[in-house]
Protein backbone atom coordinates (compact mmCIF):
# COMPACT_ATOMS: atom_id res chain seq x y z
CA UNK A 1 0.00 0.00 0.00
CA UNK A 2 1.02 3.54 -0.30
CA UNK A 3 2.75 5.37 1.61
CA UNK A 4 2.08 9.06 1.51
CA UNK A 5 3.49 11.46 3.06
CA UNK A 6 1.12 15.01 4.42
CA UNK A 7 4.05 16.91 2.60
CA UNK A 8 2.54 20.15 0.64
CA UNK A 9 3.14 20.34 -3.42
CA UNK A 10 6.58 20.90 -4.16
CA UNK A 11 6.02 22.87 -7.75
CA UNK A 12 10.43 22.59 -7.97
CA UNK A 13 10.41 18.84 -7.70
CA UNK A 14 11.30 16.90 -10.92
CA UNK A 15 7.76 15.22 -11.39
CA UNK A 16 6.40 18.94 -11.59
CA UNK A 17 8.57 21.06 -12.77
CA UNK A 18 11.13 18.64 -15.58
CA UNK A 19 11.93 18.43 -18.08
CA UNK A 20 9.63 21.51 -17.87
CA UNK A 21 10.49 25.09 -18.49
CA UNK A 22 8.77 27.49 -15.71
CA UNK A 23 5.45 27.81 -17.84
CA UNK A 24 5.28 23.85 -17.80
CA UNK A 25 5.73 24.29 -21.80
CA UNK A 26 8.52 21.03 -22.58
CA UNK A 27 12.65 22.40 -22.92
CA UNK A 28 13.23 20.77 -26.02
CA UNK A 29 16.54 19.58 -27.31
CA UNK A 30 18.31 21.79 -29.13
CA UNK A 31 20.52 19.30 -30.65
CA UNK A 32 19.67 16.65 -32.36
CA UNK A 33 18.66 13.54 -30.05
CA UNK A 34 20.54 10.03 -30.37
CA UNK A 35 20.84 6.84 -28.46
CA UNK A 36 22.88 6.79 -25.95
CA UNK A 37 25.34 4.60 -25.95
CA UNK A 38 25.84 4.36 -22.06
CA UNK A 39 22.59 3.17 -21.21
CA UNK A 40 21.87 -0.58 -21.75
CA UNK A 41 19.67 -2.60 -23.62
CA UNK A 42 17.48 -4.07 -21.35
CA UNK A 43 15.75 -5.89 -24.37
CA UNK A 44 13.90 -9.62 -22.39
CA UNK A 45 14.10 -12.36 -24.70
CA UNK A 46 11.46 -14.48 -24.26
CA UNK A 47 9.94 -16.53 -27.51
CA UNK A 48 7.23 -14.96 -29.17
CA UNK A 49 7.71 -11.62 -28.22
CA UNK A 50 8.21 -8.11 -29.98
CA UNK A 51 10.56 -5.73 -28.88
CA UNK A 52 10.19 -6.07 -25.07
CA UNK A 53 12.06 -4.76 -23.05
CA UNK A 54 12.32 -2.95 -19.16
CA UNK A 55 12.37 0.51 -19.02
CA UNK A 56 13.72 0.81 -15.54
CA UNK A 57 17.21 1.58 -14.57
CA UNK A 58 17.11 5.17 -15.66
CA UNK A 59 18.69 7.68 -13.13
CA UNK A 60 16.22 10.61 -12.70
CA UNK A 61 17.57 14.10 -12.66
CA UNK A 62 17.70 14.38 -8.79
CA UNK A 63 19.90 11.49 -8.42
CA UNK A 64 17.80 8.64 -7.91
CA UNK A 65 17.22 5.41 -10.16
CA UNK A 66 14.03 3.92 -11.41
CA UNK A 67 13.55 0.27 -10.30
CA UNK A 68 14.58 -1.93 -12.67
CA UNK A 69 12.24 -5.32 -13.39
CA UNK A 70 8.89 -3.53 -12.43
CA UNK A 71 8.17 -1.02 -15.69
CA UNK A 72 8.12 -3.44 -18.88
CA UNK A 73 6.67 -2.21 -22.67
CA UNK A 74 6.41 -4.57 -25.62
CA UNK A 75 4.29 -5.41 -28.83
CA UNK A 76 1.87 -7.86 -29.68
CA UNK A 77 2.15 -10.82 -27.19
CA UNK A 78 0.37 -12.79 -29.92
CA UNK A 79 2.95 -15.39 -30.67
CA UNK A 80 3.91 -16.14 -27.86
CA UNK A 81 3.52 -20.06 -27.47
CA UNK A 82 2.65 -22.05 -24.25
CA UNK A 83 5.88 -23.46 -23.62
CA UNK A 84 6.88 -19.47 -23.00
CA UNK A 85 3.92 -18.52 -20.13
CA UNK A 86 6.18 -20.15 -17.27
CA UNK A 87 9.38 -17.41 -18.83
CA UNK A 88 6.74 -14.96 -19.09
CA UNK A 89 4.82 -15.40 -15.45
CA UNK A 90 8.47 -14.59 -14.21
CA UNK A 91 8.15 -10.65 -14.74
CA UNK A 92 5.08 -11.11 -12.07
CA UNK A 93 3.21 -8.83 -13.90
CA UNK A 94 -0.13 -6.99 -12.03
CA UNK A 95 -1.55 -5.69 -15.02
CA UNK A 96 -1.35 -5.64 -18.84
CA UNK A 97 -2.42 -2.26 -20.41
CA UNK A 98 -2.99 -3.21 -24.40
CA UNK A 99 -3.54 0.04 -26.49
CA UNK A 100 -4.24 -2.00 -29.61
CA UNK A 101 -7.07 -1.08 -31.39
CA UNK A 102 -10.77 -3.16 -31.18
CA UNK A 103 -9.99 -4.97 -34.47
CA UNK A 104 -6.14 -5.47 -33.56
CA UNK A 105 -7.17 -7.14 -30.59
CA UNK A 106 -9.70 -9.47 -32.12
CA UNK A 107 -7.20 -10.39 -35.07
CA UNK A 108 -3.92 -11.55 -33.00
CA UNK A 109 -5.68 -12.02 -29.39
CA UNK A 110 -3.52 -12.15 -26.79
CA UNK A 111 -3.16 -15.57 -25.44
CA UNK A 112 -5.71 -16.60 -22.59
CA UNK A 113 -4.08 -17.94 -19.82
CA UNK A 114 -2.97 -16.95 -16.55
CA UNK A 115 0.25 -15.28 -16.89
CA UNK A 116 -2.29 -12.51 -19.42
CA UNK A 117 -5.48 -12.81 -16.87
CA UNK A 118 -4.39 -9.42 -15.34
CA UNK A 119 -4.79 -7.96 -19.18
CA UNK A 120 -7.06 -4.08 -19.33
CA UNK A 121 -7.76 -3.21 -22.83
CA UNK A 122 -7.56 0.26 -23.40
CA UNK A 123 -8.54 0.92 -26.93
CA UNK A 124 -6.22 3.67 -29.38
CA UNK A 125 -6.47 4.27 -32.84
CA UNK A 126 -5.08 7.06 -34.43
CA UNK A 127 -7.49 8.05 -37.45
CA UNK A 128 -4.47 9.33 -39.61
CA UNK A 129 -4.73 6.39 -41.58
CA UNK A 130 -7.79 7.63 -43.55
CA UNK A 131 -7.15 10.61 -43.77
CA UNK A 132 -3.54 9.95 -45.23
CA UNK A 133 -4.84 8.09 -48.03
CA UNK A 134 -6.96 11.06 -48.74
CA UNK A 135 -3.90 13.37 -49.13
CA UNK A 136 -1.81 10.84 -51.07
CA UNK A 137 -5.23 10.42 -53.36
CA UNK A 138 -5.35 13.97 -54.19
CA UNK A 139 -1.31 14.36 -55.05
CA UNK A 140 -2.14 11.85 -57.79
CA UNK A 141 1.30 9.76 -57.49
CA UNK A 142 2.57 7.13 -55.57
CA UNK A 143 3.45 8.22 -52.02
CA UNK A 144 7.25 8.95 -51.28
CA UNK A 145 9.38 7.97 -47.83
CA UNK A 146 8.79 11.59 -46.65
CA UNK A 147 5.12 11.28 -47.64
CA UNK A 148 5.33 8.15 -45.05
CA UNK A 149 7.68 10.05 -42.19
CA UNK A 150 5.01 13.10 -42.14
CA UNK A 151 1.74 10.47 -41.72
CA UNK A 152 3.63 9.11 -38.60
CA UNK A 153 4.29 12.73 -37.16
CA UNK A 154 0.75 13.06 -37.29
CA UNK A 155 -0.24 9.79 -36.11
CA UNK A 156 2.09 10.87 -33.18
CA UNK A 157 0.55 14.34 -32.32
CA UNK A 158 -2.73 12.23 -32.44
CA UNK A 159 -1.54 9.74 -29.99
CA UNK A 160 -0.56 12.32 -27.70
CA UNK A 161 -3.63 14.64 -28.22
CA UNK A 162 -6.79 12.73 -29.02
CA UNK A 163 -6.47 9.82 -26.57
CA UNK A 164 -6.47 11.61 -23.16
CA UNK A 165 -8.61 9.15 -21.43
CA UNK A 166 -6.81 6.21 -22.94
CA UNK A 167 -3.83 7.21 -20.72
CA UNK A 168 -5.60 8.96 -17.71
CA UNK A 169 -6.80 5.17 -17.61
CA UNK A 170 -2.97 3.76 -18.41
CA UNK A 171 -2.01 5.68 -15.47
CA UNK A 172 -4.78 4.95 -13.09
CA UNK A 173 -3.82 1.37 -13.90
CA UNK A 174 0.08 1.76 -12.95
CA UNK A 175 -0.57 3.79 -9.95
CA UNK A 176 -2.92 0.55 -8.69
CA UNK A 177 -1.05 -2.40 -8.93
CA UNK A 178 1.12 -3.87 -6.54
CA UNK A 179 3.30 -5.93 -8.98
CA UNK A 180 5.11 -5.26 -12.39
CA UNK A 181 3.23 -3.02 -15.29
CA UNK A 182 3.58 -3.37 -18.82
CA UNK A 183 2.19 -1.09 -21.63
CA UNK A 184 2.06 -2.74 -25.44
CA UNK A 185 0.37 -2.20 -28.32
CA UNK A 186 1.07 -3.85 -32.12
CA UNK A 187 5.11 -3.24 -32.40
CA UNK A 188 5.60 -1.41 -28.77
CA UNK A 189 6.60 1.80 -30.40
CA UNK A 190 4.21 4.27 -31.20
CA UNK A 191 1.35 4.12 -28.51
CA UNK A 192 3.60 2.00 -26.32
CA UNK A 193 6.50 4.80 -27.12
CA UNK A 194 4.63 7.67 -25.89
CA UNK A 195 3.01 6.10 -22.68
CA UNK A 196 6.19 4.96 -21.82
CA UNK A 197 7.57 8.28 -22.69
CA UNK A 198 4.82 9.91 -20.33
CA UNK A 199 5.78 7.45 -17.36
CA UNK A 200 9.66 8.63 -17.80
CA UNK A 201 8.83 12.14 -17.92
CA UNK A 202 6.42 11.91 -14.90
CA UNK A 203 9.11 9.81 -13.11
CA UNK A 204 11.61 12.58 -13.39
CA UNK A 205 13.69 11.29 -15.72
CA UNK A 206 15.50 13.69 -18.17
CA UNK A 207 14.61 14.77 -21.79
CA UNK A 208 17.51 13.03 -23.47
CA UNK A 209 17.01 9.84 -21.71
CA UNK A 210 13.73 9.53 -22.74
CA UNK A 211 14.11 10.21 -26.14
CA UNK A 212 16.77 7.69 -26.16
CA UNK A 213 14.32 5.20 -24.80
CA UNK A 214 11.60 5.93 -27.29
CA UNK A 215 14.43 5.41 -30.10
CA UNK A 216 15.60 2.01 -28.83
CA UNK A 217 12.45 0.18 -30.62
CA UNK A 218 14.74 0.76 -33.60
CA UNK A 219 17.84 -1.94 -32.16
CA UNK A 220 14.69 -4.22 -32.46
CA UNK A 221 15.37 -6.11 -35.36
CA UNK A 222 11.90 -8.52 -35.46
CA UNK A 223 9.96 -4.74 -36.12
CA UNK A 224 11.19 -4.66 -39.63
CA UNK A 225 11.03 -7.93 -40.58
CA UNK A 226 7.36 -7.87 -39.50
CA UNK A 227 6.74 -5.16 -41.15
CA UNK A 228 8.36 -6.71 -44.22
CA UNK A 229 6.02 -9.56 -43.65
CA UNK A 230 2.76 -7.81 -43.58
CA UNK A 231 3.58 -5.50 -46.46
CA UNK A 232 3.90 -8.42 -47.99
CA UNK A 233 0.62 -10.24 -47.01
CA UNK A 234 -0.98 -6.94 -48.34
CA UNK A 235 0.23 -6.74 -51.61
CA UNK A 236 -0.12 -10.77 -52.34
CA UNK A 237 -3.56 -10.48 -51.04
CA UNK A 238 -4.36 -7.15 -53.51
CA UNK A 239 -2.42 -8.95 -56.91
CA UNK A 240 0.15 -6.60 -56.92
CA UNK A 241 4.08 -6.87 -57.72
CA UNK A 242 6.13 -7.43 -54.59
CA UNK A 243 8.49 -4.64 -54.95
CA UNK A 244 8.90 -3.41 -51.88
CA UNK A 245 10.30 0.02 -51.15
CA UNK A 246 13.47 -1.11 -48.15
CA UNK A 247 13.34 2.80 -46.69
CA UNK A 248 9.11 2.07 -46.65
CA UNK A 249 9.60 -0.87 -44.67
CA UNK A 250 11.68 1.36 -41.99
CA UNK A 251 9.42 4.27 -41.99
CA UNK A 252 6.40 1.65 -40.74
CA UNK A 253 9.08 -0.29 -38.68
CA UNK A 254 10.97 2.39 -36.53
CA UNK A 255 10.49 5.28 -34.85
CA UNK A 256 11.99 9.14 -34.82
CA UNK A 257 12.83 11.33 -32.80
CA UNK A 258 10.60 13.97 -34.64
CA UNK A 259 7.55 11.96 -34.00
CA UNK A 260 8.20 12.12 -30.24
CA UNK A 261 9.18 15.67 -30.17
CA UNK A 262 5.90 16.00 -32.15
CA UNK A 263 3.96 14.86 -29.77
CA UNK A 264 5.55 17.11 -27.23
CA UNK A 265 4.52 20.18 -28.91
CA UNK A 266 1.09 19.08 -29.47
CA UNK A 267 0.76 19.09 -25.68
CA UNK A 268 2.04 22.43 -25.62
CA UNK A 269 -0.13 23.69 -27.79
CA UNK A 270 -3.62 22.10 -26.79
CA UNK A 271 -2.83 21.73 -23.12
CA UNK A 272 -0.45 24.39 -22.50
CA UNK A 273 2.36 22.36 -21.49
CA UNK A 274 2.88 18.76 -19.11
CA UNK A 275 1.95 20.79 -16.63
CA UNK A 276 -1.71 20.86 -18.10
CA UNK A 277 -1.65 17.75 -19.75
CA UNK A 278 -1.14 16.16 -16.22
CA UNK A 279 -4.40 17.54 -15.05
CA UNK A 280 -5.70 16.38 -17.70
CA UNK A 281 -4.61 12.97 -16.89
CA UNK A 282 -5.82 12.87 -13.56
CA UNK A 283 -2.71 14.18 -11.92
CA UNK A 284 -2.65 17.49 -10.36
CA UNK A 285 -0.55 19.51 -7.97
CA UNK A 286 -1.69 17.51 -4.73
CA UNK A 287 -0.01 14.49 -5.63
CA UNK A 288 1.30 13.27 -2.06
CA UNK A 289 4.84 12.00 -1.69
CA UNK A 290 5.42 8.72 -1.43
CA UNK A 291 9.68 8.62 -1.74
CA UNK A 292 11.32 7.29 1.09
CA UNK A 293 15.05 8.24 1.80
CA UNK A 294 16.57 4.96 0.44
CA UNK A 295 14.93 4.57 -2.70
CA UNK A 296 17.09 2.96 -5.16
CA UNK A 297 17.04 -0.64 -7.30
CA UNK A 298 17.92 -2.52 -4.24
CA UNK A 299 17.05 -0.81 -1.13
CA UNK A 300 13.28 0.54 -0.59
CA UNK A 301 10.64 -1.03 1.04
CA UNK A 302 7.74 1.09 -0.61
CA UNK A 303 5.72 -1.03 -3.29
CA UNK A 304 6.85 -0.75 -7.18
CA UNK A 305 7.99 1.86 -8.64
CA UNK A 306 5.63 4.35 -6.98
CA UNK A 307 8.38 5.35 -4.51
CA UNK A 308 10.74 5.62 -7.19
CA UNK A 309 12.57 8.75 -7.28
CA UNK A 310 10.39 11.81 -6.39
CA UNK A 311 6.67 13.11 -5.82
CA UNK A 312 4.94 10.16 -7.32
CA UNK A 313 0.79 10.52 -8.74
CA UNK A 314 -1.08 8.98 -5.48
CA UNK A 315 -3.43 11.42 -5.28
CA UNK A 316 -6.46 11.02 -8.20
CA UNK A 317 -8.67 13.65 -7.28
CA UNK A 318 -10.11 14.26 -10.91
CA UNK A 319 -10.30 10.70 -12.08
Amino acid sequence: MLMASSASPNWSNPLIHSPLSKSGKLRLMTSHPLLLDHHPRRFINIEGTINLRDFGGYTTQDGKVVKEGLLFRCGSMSEIPERAFDEFTELDLGVICDLRSLEEAEKDPTPDADPFSCRIHIPIWPGSSTQFQESIQKKNRPPSKEDFIEFMTNVTREIARDHVEAYKQLMRELVATENGFLLHCTAGKDRTGFGAALVLTLLGVDHATVMHDYLVSNEAPELFHNQRARMEAAMREQGRNLNIDENIVRVFSGVRAEYLLAAFDEIDNHYGGMRGYLEEIGITAGEENICCSDCSTNHCPAPLHRCLSVTVFSAYQRI
